[in-house]
């Protein structure tokens, strides 16, 4: 799904809470859609105006969560990706800032200090590679996580981000479960949710598929440590591949992964830790083929 307006939004993605006096096109403490939004089959059909208005009209209503929010930054040249983002995150009740340019991205970033940053690549002036370099380069307390959401999804492009340092790399078009899931488990290995296991399972699915994205980009770090040319980035790359690796354990350890996929990702744990073995142990300098990915 696109996040554009008009936005299409899924009855049960949208997870409306009831509430007993939200507008005159109430019955039972449902929320009705007034006449002029466009209802299909299985989806309700937003303008961005009527999104905003929506957003009113629930106001803190929508915060049905047991964990502190996340301050979330949204860098995108495309003002409609940016509002309807901003408004979904908001719904579920994190805190937001934006910015339309690199520039404005690292100036807010050090005012702001995101747990999230969502990170357009393809940008004008400064574009997303080098914006995630700055934002690293403040050094910021906690260190925010970084992903893109871009349209550029080959493996180089991939790779391209690792080298950065982004956290993740998400394809355009972005599900809003897939932001939903992103901020449950950063929640989760931020200590931020109670009961952590019943709060994952709403969003398993889709956090096994964010996991496996997240192993693939710590082994992407390692095959930026096999290349690297100073020491200091790659030194930088094994410190991001081992925070990786750290942060999949905690994920792997509150359920969030399905049964089904659970023998596979462990497998493909062992293997980053493995390769992060061999590139932090005497051989690495020697021999770079020891722990680039096969």
């Amino acid at each position: 799904m696109c996040l554009h307006a008009p936005t299409r939004v899924h009855r049960q993605q949208a997870e409306l809470p009831k509430i007993a006096a939200l507008s005159p096109n109430t019955q039972r403490g449902l929320f009705l859609p007034p006449a002029d939004i466009q209802v299909g089959q299985s989806c309700v059909y937003f303008t961005k105006e009527q999104l905003l208005t929506l957003s009113a009209l629930l106001g803190t209503a929508a915060v049905a969560t047991a964990a502190r929010c996340l301050r979330v930054l949204i860098v995108d040249d495309e003002p409609d990706t940016v509002d309807t983002t901003a408004l979904l995150l908001s719904l579920d009740g994190h805190e937001v800032e934006t910015a339309n340019d690199g520039p404005k991205a690292i100036d807010r970033a050090a005012a702001f200090r995101p747990d999230l940053v969502l990170l357009d690549i393809g940008m004008p002036t400064l574009d997303g590679y080098a914006v995630a370099r700055r934002i690293h380069g403040l050094a910021l307390p906690p260190r925010p996580y970084i992903a893109a959401v871009t349209g550029y999804g080959t493996r180089d492009d991939r790779f391209r981000s690792g080298e950065a340092g982004f956290d993740l790399h998400l394809l355009k078009p972005v599900e809003p479960d897939t932001y939903r899931g992103l901020a449950a488990l950063l929640q989760t290995s931020s200590g931020m949710l109670n009961r952590t296991r019943i709060l994952a399972a709403q969003y398993r699915e889709t956090a096994t598929q964010l996991m496996f994205l997240q192993l693939d980009m710590a082994n992407a770090y390692l095959d930026s440590v096999a290349i690297a040319k100073g020491k200091d980035h790659k030194e930088h790359c094994i410190a991001l591949a081992a925070q990786a690796h750290e942060r999949l354990i905690t994920w792997l350890g509150t359920g969030a992964c399905t049964d089904e996929r659970a023998v596979e990702f462990v497998g493909g744990l062992r293997g980053l830790n493995e390769r992060l073995r061999l590139v932090r142990g005497p051989y690495a300098g020697r021999d770079k083929r020891k722990f680039q990915r096969v």
